[in-house]
C-alpha cells in the first residue's frame, strides 16, 4: 500500500513537472478567423457556426486569437472592401497581414440531404502555404452540428497544429473524416452500428496524455483534465479527462471529448462521445455508440442499446428497453413504454 502510495505522488509530481516544462517552451502564434462560407447553409447559420468555433478554439488556447468585434474594426479602418466570399488563400493572406497577425482560420460549410461537411484549414500570412486542415462530419440536424460538432472540429484542428508546424502525417490524419472508422475506438472493437456516424474516441493526441488518472474532484487528481487517458482512470470519489480509451471506474467518472471502452459507476458522464459501454445509475452523453444500462440514460443522438427505467434520446438508431422510453427522432414512436426502438 505504502509502495503504490509513493507511486501515485510520483507520477503526479512528473506530470506537473512536465506540464510546466511544456507551458514554457510553447509559443503561441497570432491567428483570426474568417467567417465560414456556407454552401446550401444559410448566411445566419454559418455566421453563428462560426463564432462558435472561433469560442472552441479560444478556450484551448491553441493561439493567441483576434477577436471579431477588433478584427472587424481594423478592417474598417484599413479599408478593406471584401467582395464575395473570401475563399481564396489570397483573400485570407490579405486580411492577415491587414490585422498583423500570423495564422488566419478559414472554413466552409456544406449542407447535402441530411450530412454536415465542416472543412477548416490553416493559412500562414507569410508564405500562403496551408499548414493545417480539419474536416468534420455529422449527420442529423444543424443542432449537432453546433453542439458538440465546433468543439470536435476545433479539437482536430488543435491537434494537427499542436501550436507548431504540423507533419504532413499530422495533417493527413486530420484531414480523414471520422465517420471512415465506424465502429472502431481504439481499445475496445464495437460493431458496427451504421455507417455515416461519428467516430467514437477516436483522438490523435500531442503526447499530453497519461496512463493513470486518479481523482478526488476536478481539479484536484493526478492528471490534469486537458490530458487523455489511455488506459486506467479511478475515480476516488470523482475524476474528469479530456478523453479515456479503456476503463473508468469510481462513483462519478466524467470525460468532456470522448469516452472509448467501459465507464462504470454511479453517475457517468460522457460529455461528447462514448463508444461501448455506460453502467451505472445516471448515464449520460452527447452521442452513444453501444450500450448504456442504468437507471436514467440519457443521450442526445444513440447507435445501439439503452436499458434502465428511464431511457430519453433525441435521435435513435437501434433499440430502448425501460419503463418510459423517448426517442423524439428514428424510432417507431416518439414515446413508447417497455420497448421502442427502429424497426
Amino acid at each position: 500500500m505504502r509502495s503504490f502510495l509513493f507511486l501515485v505522488i510520483g507520477l503526479w509530481c512528473a506530470s506537473i513537472h512536465a506540464a510546466g516544462t511544456d507551458s514554457t517552451q510553447v509559443r503561441l502564434s497570432t491567428a483570426a478567423v474568417l467567417d465560414f462560407q456556407g454552401r446550401g447553409v444559410s448566411w445566419s447559420d454559418a455566421k453563428v457556426l462560426t463564432d462558435r468555433f472561433r469560442v472552441e478554439l479560444f478556450q484551448r488556447k491553441a493561439f493567441r486569437m483576434l477577436e471579431r468585434e477588433k478584427m472587424n474594426e481594423v478592417l474598417k479602418e484599413q479599408g478593406f472592401q471584401q467582395s464575395g466570399a473570401c475563399e481564396q488563400n489570397e483573400c485570407a493572406v490579405e486580411v492577415g497581414k491587414l490585422l498583423g497577425v500570423q495564422r488566419m482560420i478559414t472554413g466552409m460549410i456544406s449542407h447535402i440531404g441530411s450530412t454536415w461537411t465542416v472543412t477548416a484549414r490553416i493559412v500562414d500570412v507569410q508564405s500562403g502555404e496551408i499548414l493545417q486542415t480539419a474536416v468534420l462530419d455529422r449527420t442529423g440536424d444543424v443542432d449537432g452540428l453546433l453542439q458538440p460538432g465546433m468543439a470536435d472540429l476545433a479539437e482536430r484542428l488543435q491537434e494537427a497544429s499542436g501550436n507548431r508546424e504540423a507533419s504532413p502525417t499530422a495533417v493527413a490524419k486530420a484531414a480523414v473524416p471520422k465517420t471512415q472508422t465506424k465502429g472502431n475506438v481504439g481499445l475496445i472493437p464495437l460493431p458496427d452500428f451504421g455507417a455515416g456516424f461519428h467516430d467514437f474516441g477516436h483522438q490523435e493526441t500531442d503526447g499530453s496524455t497519461s496512463f493513470l488518472q486518479v481523482g478526488i474532484i476536478p481539479g484536484v487528481q493526478m492528471v490534469s483534465d486537458t490530458r487523455g487517458i489511455n488506459g486506467v482512470a479511478l475515480s476516488l470519489p470523482w475524476s474528469q479527462c479530456k478523453w479515456v480509451k479503456g476503463v473508468q471506474v469510481g462513483l462519478v467518472n466524467q470525460t468532456t471529448l470522448s469516452m472509448a471502452g467501459v465507464q462504470a459507476g454511479v453517475v457517468n458522464m460522457g460529455g461528447g462521445s462514448v463508444g461501448f459501454l455506460q453502467a451505472g445509475a445516471v448515464n449520460q452523453a452527447n452521442s452513444l455508440a453501444g450500450f448504456q444500462v442504468g437507471i436514467v440514460n440519457w443521450t442526445q443522438e444513440t447507435r445501439g442499446l439503452q436499458v434502465g427505467l428511464v431511457n430519453y434520446t433525441r435521435s435513435l438508431k437501434g433499440i430502448q428497453v425501460g419503463f418510459v422510453n423517448v426517442a423524439l427522432k428514428g424510432a417507431f414512436s416518439p414515446f413508447f413504454p417497455f420497448v421502442n426502438g427502429t424497426f
